[in-house]
């Protein structure tokens, strides 16, 4: 996780994170604290947005799905691998 949030969060590094936490104390868990939620704020627009994609396309899908468990069984077409019969 830590590994991810240093790719991710400009100007977060573990290893500097991990040597001063104990001598900063508080002030060191709070930084922390300021600088994740900064890069969420910055970033919040897209990752809600991509959020919001995925939702949209998986409700699609399900909703063809719905359809298409709802239709009879002789008005739907064999279709074997590949479109061959």
């Amino acid at each position: 996780m830590c590994a991810a949030i240093e790719s991710v969060v400009s100007g977060f590094s573990v290893n500097s994170c991990q040597a001063s936490f104990c001598s900063y104390g508080y002030e060191g868990y709070e930084e922390f604290i300021g600088t994740v939620v900064g890069w969420m704020k910055t970033n919040g627009i897209i990752v809600g947005g991509i959020v919001a994609v995925v939702v949209l396309v998986q409700s699609i899908l399900i909703a063809n799905l719905w359809s298409l468990s709802k239709k009879d069984d002789s008005k739907v077409q064999d279709v074997q691998m590949y479109g061959r019969r």
